[in-house]
């Protein structure tokens, strides 16, 4: 994102709840991790398409699944 970096800056949160978040994590498999970062992509690539700023290509980024403890 190309732009002048001001003092104006503004951010969005949304609260969910942590249950809601489990089931959609054991819905597909993944961890709750997974689940918070892809809300945070389509978030981004909204804000992205909203400017025009289509994005130029999906790229994908291997994500840990170890469940190891520790």
């Amino acid at each position: 994102m190309h732009g002048r970096v001001t003092a104006m800056r503004r951010y969005h949160a949304a609260r969910v709840r942590l249950a809601d978040v489990r089931e959609v994590a054991q819905a597909f498999g993944v961890t709750l991790n997974d689940v918070a970062l892809a809300a945070i992509t389509d978030s981004y690539r909204k804000l992205l398409l909203a400017r025009g700023n289509t994005p130029a290509a999906t790229r994908c980024a291997p994500l840990s699944r170890c469940r190891c403890a520790g």
